[in-house]
């Protein structure tokens, strides 16, 4: 079950997708400071992107994990959007992946 405040969101992407997730009522995104538009379909598809790579590699969170030198937490994070990663760490990440940035974002 959800967490209070937290609500399941379908939403359309631009290739004509759907993506199911989970977002914030307002009211939560309201109490943590945040706008509602901060969670972004592109960083919605990055973390898409990412995900599949990930499985097309045959790897597990753990795997990627142990390859980063973090938790295994922190890929779940990263997979589930609850966590934004900056350049250099997507960079690390993909590399994790034995891919490329440009296989990734296509």
């Amino acid at each position: 079950m959800a967490s209070p405040g937290i609500v399941p969101a379908l939403d359309k992407l631009e290739d004509g997708h759907f993506c199911f997730g989970f977002g914030f009522k307002r009211s939560a995104v309201q109490e943590l400071g945040f706008e509602r538009g901060e969670e972004t379909l592109a960083h919605r598809k990055l973390v898409q992107e990412l995900n599949k790579a990930r499985r097309e590699a045959g790897l597990s969170q753990q795997q990627v994990a142990d390859r980063l030198g973090v938790p295994q937490s922190y890929v779940a994070k990263i997979e589930l959007g609850e966590r934004r990663i900056d350049v250099i760490e997507f960079l690390k990440f993909v590399e994790a992946l034995d891919a490329t940035w440009s296989e990734i974002l296509g």
